[in-house]
């Protein structure tokens, strides 16, 4: 969706903490993490954790999101 692309341009990471979550489909499910994946400067994907609308995030959750996409980011370098 166009709302995920910007949120990874911004190369920051989302959470559904503190803001409603992101429409990724027509369906009730929502992301409610998304991660940048970074390598050798651009952005190149996000890794995306998805729950239905309403359901409270976790702490773990963003760090898992954020270390994923850190090692995924940190694979596709030479």
């Amino acid at each position: 969706s166009a709302e995920i692309e910007r949120i990874i341009e911004n190369r920051t990471t989302f959470s559904a903490e503190h803001e409603p979550p992101v429409l990724v489909t027509d369906a009730p499910i929502r992301a409610t993490v998304v991660s940048p994946i970074i390598a050798e400067g651009d952005v190149i994907g996000s890794v995306i954790i998805l729950g239905e609308e309403g359901r409270k995030v976790t702490e773990v959750e963003i760090k898992l999101a954020q270390a994923a996409a850190a090692f995924l980011g940190r694979q596709l370098e030479p």
